[in-house]
C-alpha cells in the first residue's frame, strides 16, 4: 500500500521545457520508457488542445473537476467529472481534457512510456 497525502507528494512539471505542464509524482515504474504509475496534477483550465498517447491509459480522479472528451465531441457537450470519476484512453486516440478547478489530482496509469503528439 502506497498511502496517498497531496502535501506529501513529489511533482515535478511533466515537461522540463513547459512548466505549466501538469505535474507528475511517479509511484512505479519509469514513464520514460515504459508502463507507469503516477499521480497528475493539472493546473486550472489546463487542457482544450486535442492530443494523443502512443500508450493507453486508465485515470481516476481524485481531487476536484475536470472535463474529458475525444475527437468529435465538443468540451460544452460533455459532463463535468468528479472526484472518483474513471475513465480508458486507448493509445493513438486524439481527446483532450480540461481542468476546471483550482487544480486536479488524478491517478494514472499508462501502459507504455508516457509522450504527447498533438492535432494540427
Amino acid at each position: 500500500m502506497v498511502p496517498y497525502e497531496a502535501a506529501e507528494a513529489r511533482f515535478t512539471p511533466l515537461y522540463a521545457d513547459n512548466p505549466n505542464s501538469p505535474q507528475i509524482s511517479v509511484l512505479w515504474g519509469n514513464p520514460q520508457t515504459g508502463p507507469s504509475a503516477a499521480l497528475f496534477r493539472f493546473p486550472l483550465n489546463y487542457g482544450g488542445r486535442f492530443h494523443s498517447h502512443s500508450a493507453a491509459y486508465h485515470l481516476s480522479l481524485m481531487e476536484e473537476t475536470m472535463k474529458h472528451w475525444d475527437e468529435g465531441q465538443l468540451e460544452a457537450d460533455v459532463p463535468i467529472q468528479t472526484a472518483g470519476a474513471y475513465w480508458y484512453q486507448p493509445g493513438g486516440q486524439l481527446h483532450s481534457d480540461n481542468c476546471l478547478s483550482e487544480f486536479c489530482v488524478a491517478f494514472v496509469v499508462f501502459d507504455g512510456a508516457i509522450d504527447s503528439a498533438y492535432a494540427d
